[in-house]
């Protein structure tokens, strides 16, 4: 596995260290699952949490995707047993813009993600850290 980071200032008063909030886009597929939980493992080893936004992208194969609300709920209960802070959410709709404006809301200092689009890590090199985690 090979970390991809780029780091920003985020702003914060010098000297008063704040953990880190990541967001992980998930949506339903197997990569995104791994994101998930490679997530927690870092979040647990620096007292960052974790946002998890959940992408409701339309279906293209021929098996159905699970029903995203209960996999983030499973998620979630998968992470708080781990001791990781976790949320989750269905982010509407799913575009550039609204994960980019969740991500403003949620005050997230890094997002973690397998394989962004190039048209993702240009929103977010802005907001905060992007994480790009490769098997």
């Amino acid at each position: 596995m090979s970390l991809n980071t780029t780091a920003r200032d985020t702003g914060r008063a010098a000297g008063k260290w704040t953990p880190p909030r990541y967001m992980v886009l998930y949506d339903c597929t197997p990569l995104a699952g791994t994101a998930v939980l490679r997530a927690f493992g870092h979040a647990a080893s620096c007292r960052a949490s974790v946002f998890i936004a959940g992408l409701l992208l339309p279906e293209t194969g021929a098996t159905p995707l699970p029903d995203l609300q209960d996999e983030l709920d499973a998620l979630v209960r998968t992470g708080r047993r781990a001791g990781v802070k976790v949320t989750a959410e269905i982010v509407m709709p799913p575009t550039m813009e609204a994960i980019a404006s969740r991500a403003d809301t949620e005050q997230v200092t890094h997002v973690i993600c397998m394989h962004p689009p190039h048209a993702l890590h240009e929103v977010f090199t802005r907001r905060g850290i992007l994480l790009t985690l490769r098997d």
